[in-house]
């Protein structure tokens, strides 16, 4: 054998099953008990239960095979929690001190006990579990989504395969209201932005993945046109700037990072000097991704 080998069992001290050893995915159920398909993770090996991924399986001591079942909702479905009579269970480990009575699933990965949240297993520190609940899904997938309490709101992003493990940011979005707080979607899907009634916030999606206040835009008029442009009704927006001399009313986003309005063309939050705008147009080629009647252009650079 090699030294790999025996690395993976001092790292992962789980049991691997031979094709021989019998293994039967467990059943979902609703909190009423019904069984509705098949888990992914969790299974059954004679009177034992195990949980298994990329490790191996490994088997839970002292689970109740005859009452265990999988909990996973439509949201986030690779993210389930485990239940019999006497335990929760997030992927091969006990949640201390959780009734199964007292456990609600929330979201893939989400759930609340008694007096706690917990996220990939993990309790978070919010002021109000009792009224914690999901507002929605952001941009990127159903491991981002926006929360809230009677009190706050949070963005919250589960990264379960990170290299260091199991890794959960949680962020209050500072100043927001939870009453008025809501997601504003883009062509019926989620995107970056959300608003209450005083203020519209960014959730940045690559670096620091919390929410900031978009200063300066109007959350009544506010539209979002796509992942990076935004406006209101005098404003527009690149990301989190404001994009001065742009003409909101007139303002629309185009292919790739192509925006105009009636007077001006921009490439980003960069005006195209001398770009027609009134026959401005993105197209598909090799080499070229817009033309208007005097040029063409390939990423904002005239030819």
């Amino acid at each position: 054998m090699t030294s790999a080998f025996f690395l993976g069992l001092i790292l992962f001290p789980w049991q691997t099953f031979g094709a021989k050893e019998a293994k039967t995915p467990f059943n979902l159920c609703h909190e009423e008990g019904e069984a509705i398909e098949k888990s992914l993770w969790y299974y059954k090996l004679g009177e034992k239960v195990a949980y298994g991924d990329h490790r191996g399986l490994k088997v839970l001591e002292g689970a109740n095979a005859t009452t265990f079942c999988a909990l996973r909702p439509s949201q986030a479905p690779f993210l389930e929690y485990g239940r019999d009579t006497q335990h929760i269970y997030y992927e091969d480990l006990i949640l201390p001190g959780v009734q199964p009575a007292d456990f609600t699933l929330l979201w893939g990965g989400i759930g609340r006990g008694a007096n706690q949240i917990f996220v990939l297993g993990k309790v978070i520190d919010v002021e109000h579990p009792e009224s914690f609940a999901i507002v929605g899904t952001l941009a990127g997938g159903s491991d981002r989504v926006a929360t809230k309490d009677q009190k706050a709101v949070y963005s919250v992003v589960m990264q379960p395969f990170a290299l260091e493990g199991h890794r959960v940011i949680v962020h209050p979005v500072e100043g927001a209201n939870p009453s008025t707080f809501t997601l504003i979607d883009f062509d019926e899907r989620p995107s970056c932005y959300a608003k209450d009634a005083a203020k519209v916030f960014r959730f940045d999606l690559h670096q620091e993945q919390r929410f900031t206040v978009l200063q300066g835009a109007n959350p009544s008029s506010f539209e979002v046109l796509g992942e990076t442009w935004s406006k209101d009704a005098t404003k527009v927006f690149w990301y989190h700037d404001e994009v001065r001399g742009a003409h909101a009313p007139t303002f629309s986003a185009l292919y790739l990072l192509y925006a105009k309005d009636e007077h001006q063309v921009y490439y980003g939050d960069q005006l195209i000097d001398g770009a027609d705008a009134q026959s401005f147009k993105c197209v598909k080629g090799h080499g070229v991704d817009a033309t208007d009647d005097k040029r063409e252009y390939s990423r904002g650079i005239a030819h």
